[in-house]
């Protein structure tokens, strides 16, 4: 072992780099494949190699690397040999689990622990330690340590420092990125793969990376849950290291030549496409090829979407397998530069190739419009360009915003991880076609929304409230005069339902945001509706008590307009119904 890891340096207990930590340990394990090991998902670990860098030094100080023998399966099949290089004679000389773990442990103590240097274990995403290790331990009653339950996720790492990029299949890629020389960028695991993960960290660590965020495993967490994958056996569906539990991407062969994104959504009924997941492909003359990517919200959804292969479209039979998103995304970038076609759609032609667009990503619930606009500042948002993206009628978070020009956009990805409000706020490149591609899929799930209505359905309120508690819940000076009705059940008793109309986008976003709040001891639900719902309920309603109708305390006096709810043109819904004019008794 180097000097350099084994004594003692005159330096504090953390790297000058910024890092928590003063080494990190690369690891990574080649995995038993083929036969009944992958039909029963019971890989064993068959190599553990792991390599040291100096972060202070960027420089690599070990490599190592010990064969374990496989128990549950002792005999290797021709497929893991082939993918390996591990022959069956070396396997069978090698020490089991247990006694590789003990002296990896011994390891780890007599180079840190005991010098009082801190390490952290670095891995080509999630599966080596939270799955292939874990799960082959828990099998054979091998205690893990502590030190396995915290790691570093070099994919992780990459895309806080290249937000840009999409993530790289292979470490080769990666070091491409980083313009990184590695020695067998493709390698599929083992030690070779751990070399090119130490040369990446070093280069990213003399770029300023700090590499201490963290991925923590919980205690209760349960590997044979999530059964591993041997590299081999995913490679045709997603990439070496990026595990078949990560994928929610498909591809589609086959497609009807005039098929566009509402057959697409249709096709997979009940499944969740994800906000600008479609992708259709095109030939060099701009005809569609019978093929498209769908990314998926949920691993759920993936799975059932795999289901629906060889179903029909139109007079079609649709091929549907799995895809990664790193097959999607170099499509995307081949089709933006001209190579291989362009990007159809159906919604607009070739203007949905303007890519002056953004995805935001962590916003507050309550952040609307107004807040978004005011946080680009300088660059001009078009008028009516910003969409905010709901689950359930109500934001998630994410937005998508289109700037007057394209090269605003690279302007406003230099912002990625800048605070609105109280929030990191997330920031890529998009395009108009993914925005209006969001927007059909929201209005294919919920219904389209007039875009001129601003209603919201309230659930759970207390059976004690009445209009004014629900005003003085919002505290909004923009519900509409009389916008505030309640759904009884009995002349006396409410439901625990209300409906609200405010005057405007940013009001509605910001009531909608308020999921989940308490109201008096209650937690209440909240929904964006539609007026003909809000109609349809109260008008089956039993009649409400005649009260003198409550209007906003925070709105300031005005007259609303003709058709407002609560002022709507005779004949009154609300007075069939038995009412009185405007829902809320008879009318002053």
């Amino acid at each position: 072992l180097s000097p350099r890891v084994e004594g003692e340096r005159e330096r504090g207990s953390s790297s000058t780099s910024g890092s928590m930590f003063d080494y990190l340990v690369a690891v990574d394990f080649r995995v038993t494949s083929g036969g009944d090991a992958d039909a029963n998902g019971e890989q064993e670990v068959l190599e553990f190699p792991w390599v040291v860098i100096d972060v202070e030094t960027k420089e690599i100080t070990d490599e190592q690397s010990k064969l374990v023998k496989p128990t549950m399966h002792p005999e290797l099949t021709p497929e893991c040999i082939s993918s390996t290089g591990i022959s069956q004679e070396a396997a069978d000389g090698a020490e089991v689990l247990q006694a590789a773990v003990q002296e990896f442990n011994a390891y780890l103590y007599r180079c840190f622990t005991a010098n009082n240097k801190d390490f952290c274990l670095v891995s080509w995403g999630e599966p080596p330690l939270k799955r292939w290790l874990r799960a082959d331990a828990k099998r054979k009653g091998v205690k893990l340590v502590a030190h396995y339950s915290k790691f570093l996720d070099l994919k992780a790492e990459f895309r806080r420092q290249k937000p840009t990029v999409p993530t790289p299949a292979t470490i080769g890629e990666m070091a491409t990125h980083l313009g990184v020389e590695v020695e067998s960028g493709d390698a599929p695991g083992g030690l070779s793969l751990c070399k090119g993960m130490a040369q990446v960290l070093a280069k990213m660590l003399g770029d300023g990376a700090k590499c201490s965020s963290t991925v923590n495993i919980p205690e209760d967490f349960d590997p044979l849950k999530f059964p591993v994958a041997p590299l081999k056996a995913v490679a045709p569906t997603a990439r070496p290291g990026e595990p078949a539990e990560a994928q929610t991407v498909v591809k589609l062969r086959g497609l009807p030549f005039t098929c566009n994104e509402i057959e697409v959504v249709e096709f997979f009924t009940g499944c969740a496409i994800s906000a600008g997941g479609i992708l259709f492909v095109s030939n060099p003359d701009g005809r569609n090829n019978g093929e498209a990517f769908v990314r998926f919200e949920t691993r759920e959804d993936y799975l059932n979407a795999l289901k629906k292969d060889r179903e029909r479209m139109q007079r079609r039979y649709v091929e549907v397998f799995g895809s990664t998103e790193a097959d999607m995304e170099t499509c995307r970038e081949n089709i933006a530069k001209g190579h291989g076609g362009r990007m159809v759609g159906g919604i607009g032609g070739t203007q949905e190739n303007f890519y002056g667009v953004v995805k935001m990503r962590g916003l507050p619930y309550s952040a609307g419009p107004r807040e978004i606009t005011a946080f680009f500042g300088h660059l001009p948002v078009k008028e009516g360009g910003i969409f905010l993206c709901e689950k359930d009628g109500r934001p998630n978070g994410e937005a998508f915003v289109e700037f007057l020009e394209e090269g605003c956009a690279d302007q406003a990805v230099q912002m990625h991880r800048s605070t609105l409000g109280s929030r990191y706020v997330e920031i890529f490149k998009s395009s108009r076609l993914d925005m209006n591609q969001a927007k059909m899929i929201r209005d294919k799930r919920a219904g389209a929304f007039d875009s001129n209505e601003y209603f919201i359905k309230m659930r759970g309120i207390p059976f004690t409230a009445r209009e004014r508690e629900v005003y003085e819940f919002f505290t909004s000076k923009n519900i509409v005069p009389q916008g505030v009705s309640l759904v009884y059940d009995k002349p006396d008793q409410i439901t625990g339902t209300a409906f609200i109309e405010f005057g405007d986008p940013d009001e509605l976003h910001r009531g909608l945001a308020l999921n989940k709040e308490t109201m008096g001891h209650r937690y209440v639900e909240i929904f964006r509706t539609t007026r003909a719902e809000a109609m349809q309920m109260l008008g089956m309603a039993t009649p409400a008590p005649a009260i003198q109708p409550v209007t906003n305390p925070y709105a300031a006096p005005q007259q609303a307009p003709y058709g407002a709810y609560g002022h709507m043109p005779q004949p009154d819904p609300w007075a069939a119904a038995g009412w009185g004019a405007g829902g809320y008794g008879q009318p002053p």
